[in-house]
């Protein structure tokens, strides 16, 4: 029979074991050394081969200390179970954890102790589990909460300490699911606990099987808080939810008027005056209720898609995940239909129903760029979490982060990873996702041709990068050449324009920059300039052509087909004129067009290329044209569409002569086409010399130079095949 050694040092007059193994009879130990330091005392347990686990504790001088257990591995032939100090409860200490068996696909449940008090102390022990054919278990899905407002729970014997708001839903859980009948335990899977945080190894092993934990518990709690919400009770959230999901239900008959009854009983306790002021107060009882940080955190879009059966939970009130997503879905369709007025709190809710639709109702495989894109409003204590939290979701997710590496920086896990999709893809359309005013975190720098796909959709974004997802393409050869690494991106390209001038932008932030100085009127003075000016009437087909490029660039091409060439043409002129001033309702692109009217391209200024007229164009009209006024409309909206964004115009030097830029554009800046790029490209010298270095600044629009976002949008014309094998070269982007 094998045996249990127990040694324990510390100052004391006599010590004594009681365990599981004798009966709660107490073993006295050996006094065996009091020599040059503390008292040791040492002795033995003689157990059966067949016992797996000794539960124990010490009695030293009279008094007992916290429970414990040793398990198989911990005895004789596998070393001896030392214990040099008395454990207590009076501070938090740090949990031994057993090491996990990854071949066995290991993972830790969290058994939470049955209390006839609610309130009393919650007692736990950790067991392991095997992904193989696990035992049944809940998981929780939860918010950590605030790191310093913290108490203690015993888990083995230990006093562990986590949030009082991981507290809060393990009280709720043990309440909840801890059977009195029985007065069984609940196993749980909680992350924070059930993971060694300390572990890097067993972090990133353990990210890895996150969907398989959350996918093989019989339900999953998600445990988004407690309390009165715009002063009212948590049933007023049950309430709100429930009868929302219900409407919609009605409206699609997939529901009957019993369940309707059926909800009316269930909170048959309340007046009719009580749940009328619920009624009335719903928009704020709800933003209140999806605005609790929960529903901010990343992690949760795992844990509530892929799970067979899910629950909120929002103090006693259980709700179904179906429920919810029910009353989401209507509250969306409300709003497209009247419009936002202001965002609403279950807007932070809305991007798990995108993640549950493509993952349950609708399968369909989600791309680890969508899923970045869709949870861009997500947050997460360790920012490497915005990536791992999604990639059990993503079909492409182990392709392009095979491991996630919790020793990695954020910067070198994105820079690997947009590597990686470059060479997948054989595109290099990524660069071109720069954002408007995206500032990285403190200390965190990564090359400019790496977007800042974590924090990028969380700001704004050009016109062209909000339409990323239309225009980018795949290749059929690889774009990125030898000699590309973690710093360096090499690749094809050849030389378009540099920038000479640039106009002012409108700003993203919603703050209008007025002039210092009042202007001179002149609204009223710009259908005279075609009389001052001879050049502009009956002007060459090659100045007729610059005029039409103007406008087709400011709009991007975007404009419908309904704006006919001679329509767009008159759009344009009545921009520096009366008619198209009281058909402007926004300040800001008031201001740009008055800021940039004395803006030049060769020989004429914007508000004179307006008034340009050909010899075709006489034949259509005598002096001025007045457009359709709701086609005016539409020609502003597509202009505000795109200048609003922040893109700029720009006058080149090269074999273009105007061009839209990303609005971190500086005159120097050169525009490339790039092997393998959609789109033309700003890029900003860094250096001088035979080899040619450069920062990315973003995409750039050229008309008739993307050819492949044209075949998007009408009225562009076809880019011509560029020769790269004459006038190009390698370029390096850092």
């Amino acid at each position: 029979m094998p045996k249990v050694y127990f040694v324990w040092a510390g100052a004391a007059r006599e010590v004594s074991v009681v365990g599981s193994v004798n009966r709660e009879k107490p073993i006295k130990l050996e006094l065996i050394s009091r020599r040059s330091g503390p008292a040791v005392f040492r002795g033995e347990f003689r157990v059966d081969a067949s016992v797996q686990k000794v539960f124990y504790k010490f009695i030293v001088d009279g008094r007992s200390t916290l429970d414990d257990s040793v398990a198989q591995e911990n005895w004789p032939g596998h070393g001896l179970r030392n214990v040099t100090t008395p454990r207590s409860s009076r501070g938090p200490q740090t949990y031994p954890y057993r090491k996990l068996d990854f071949d066995n696909y290991d993972f830790r449940v969290l058994v939470v102790k049955f209390s006839d008090s609610d309130e009393g102390k919650l007692d736990c022990c950790l067991e392991h589990e095997s992904l193989i054919n696990p035992s049944s278990y809940l998981a929780l899905s939860y918010c950590w909460g605030d790191q310093n407002n913290s108490r203690s729970i015993q888990i083995g014997g230990y006093s562990v300490e986590i949030t009082t708001n991981l507290a809060a839903a393990l009280y709720a859980v043990r309440r909840l699911r801890c059977s009195t009948a029985t007065r069984g335990p609940v196993r749980l899977w909680v992350d924070a606990i059930c993971i060694n945080q300390a572990d890097n190894e067993e972090r990133s092993n353990q990210v890895r099987n996150m969907r398989r934990i959350y996918a093989k518990s019989s339900e999953v709690l998600s445990w988004v808080g407690s309390g009165a919400l715009s002063g009212f009770p948590p049933e007023a959230v049950e309430y709100l939810i429930k009868k929302q999901s219900l409407i919609q239900r009605l409206n699609e008959a997939t529901s009957s008027h019993r369940d309707a009854q059926m909800l009316l009983d269930d909170f048959s306790s309340f007046s009719y005056a009580t749940k009328e002021a619920w009624v009335e107060n719903q928009l704020n009882i709800m933003d209140a209720f999806f605005n609790q940080p929960y529903w901010k955190r990343v992690w949760i879009i795992q844990e509530v898609t892929v799970a067979s059966r899910v629950t909120i939970v929002w103090g006693n009130a259980e709700i179904p995940w179906e429920i919810v997503a029910k009353a989401l879905s209507a509250w969306k369709m409300m709003e497209l239909s009247i419009g936002p007025r202001q965002t609403r709190g279950f807007t932070n809710a809305l991007h798990l129903l995108e993640f549950h639709d493509h993952d349950n109702v609708r399968p369909q495989p989600i791309s680890l760029l969508d899923a970045i894109s869709w949870s861009h409003q997500t947050l997460s204590t360790d920012p490497r979490d915005r990536i791992f939290a999604l990639l059990g979701l993503c079909h492409d997710g182990p392709r392009f982060v095979p491991v996630p590496n919790y020793k990695q920086t954020l910067e070198a896990i994105t820079t690997d990873m947009v590597l990686s999709m470059m060479r997948y893809t054989k595109s290099l359309d990524l660069i071109c996702l720069k954002g408007v005013g995206v500032k990285a975190s403190r200390g965190r720098k990564l090359p400019s041709w790496v977007p800042n796909l974590t924090d990028l959709w969380s700001g704004s974004l050009t016109i062209q990068e909000k339409n990323f997802f239309e225009w980018k393409s795949v290749n059929s050869f690889m774009p990125v050449l030898d000699g590309s690494d973690a710093t360096t991106l090499k690749v094809k390209g050849k030389f378009l324009g540099k920038i000479t001038g640039l106009s002012t932008g409108i700003s993203t932030d919603g703050i209008i920059r007025l002039p210092s100085q009042p202007r001179e009127p002149w609204i009223h003075a710009t259908s005279d300039l075609i009389r001052k000016n001879l050049r502009l009437w009956g002007a060459s087909d090659e100045n007729r052509d610059v005029r039409d490029a103007i406008y087709r660039t400011l709009t991007m091409c975007l404009l419908p087909e309904k704006i006919s060439y001679e329509c767009a043409r008159d759009c344009f002129a009545s921009l520096w004129t009366p008619i198209g001033r009281g058909a402007i309702h926004n300040i800001a692109l008031i201001n740009w067009i008055d800021s940039n009217a004395e803006f030049k391209i060769q020989d004429f200024t914007l508000r004179e290329w307006s008034m340009l007229k050909s010899e075709y164009d006489a034949t259509t009209f005598d002096t001025y044209s007045y457009p359709d006024e709701g086609l005016l409309e539409v020609f502003i909206a597509t202009l505000e569409k795109v200048l609003g964004s922040g893109m700029k115009l720009a006058a080149l030097d090269g074999s273009q002569i105007l061009g839209m830029v990303h609005p971190d554009a500086r005159v120097g800046d050169k525009l490339y086409a790039l092997k393998g790029c959609t789109v033309p490209v700003a890029l900003r010298p860094v250096g001088i010399g035979s080899v040619r270095e450069f920062k990315v600044v973003g995409g750039a629009y050229l008309l008739g130079r993307d050819k492949l976002y044209h075949q998007r949008h009408r009225e562009g014309a076809e880019m011509p095949d560029i020769d790269w094998g004459n006038g190009a070269g390698v370029l390096e982007l850092s």
